[in-house]
């Protein structure tokens, strides 16, 4: 599956491809990996900004909200209101196979504002990017969403931008490349 999913990202051109794996599968040699030029983030992938004025993240917060903030029904209204960039086919087909307590394995969080965050070297605001990444456990809200394992989550600047980020809560990889 994790095969499938690089080769339909290259498919639907989706920019810097990315490698999936996890304990029993391994994308590439560890030793082989140029760390300048990959990032190994751990069950979080982001993908292209998107234009977010308040009534959208509005739709967004009240689809989050709502009784439709899980399962296949939130997939596709997710995707109208931000569009299929901000949201790649691929993944939405991924999440769709991987869903072991139904309806339930998928939600949508509210957005989240990065504006608190502290400027630094390893965050960059204008293009939502933090080195640690932005989704971690309490972002997550397990004691809320206890069988979910596909967590999503628009995070936006104060410049009306915004992406989608996914956090898969398991032990897949992401291996992308950066330059």
């Amino acid at each position: 599956m994790f095969h499938r999913l690089a080769l339909e990202a290259i498919k639907e051109g989706q920019g810097s491809l990315v490698w999936l794996s996890d304990k029993r599968i391994s994308a590439v040699a560890t030793s082989s990996i140029d760390k300048s030029t990959v990032d190994l983030n751990r069950g979080e992938m982001s993908f292209s900004l998107f234009d977010l004025p308040d009534d959208k993240r509005a739709l967004l917060d009240a689809l989050a909200d709502s009784n439709n903030s899980f399962g296949p029904q939130m997939i596709e209204r997710l995707t109208e209101t931000i569009g299929d960039t901000p949201f790649p086919k691929y993944v939405r087909k991924y999440i769709g196979r991987v869903m072991p307590n139904g309806e339930q394995s998928v939600v949508l969080h509210r957005c989240s504002t990065i504006e608190g965050y502290a400027d630094g070297p390893d965050i960059n605001k204008d293009k939502i990017t933090r080195k640690k990444g932005f989704f971690g456990k309490s972002q997550m809200e397990q004691d809320r969403h206890p069988q979910a394992v596909h967590h999503l989550r628009v995070f936006y600047n104060g410049k009306g931008r915004a992406r989608l980020f996914y956090k898969f809560a398991g032990s897949i990889v992401f291996i992308q490349n950066t330059k």
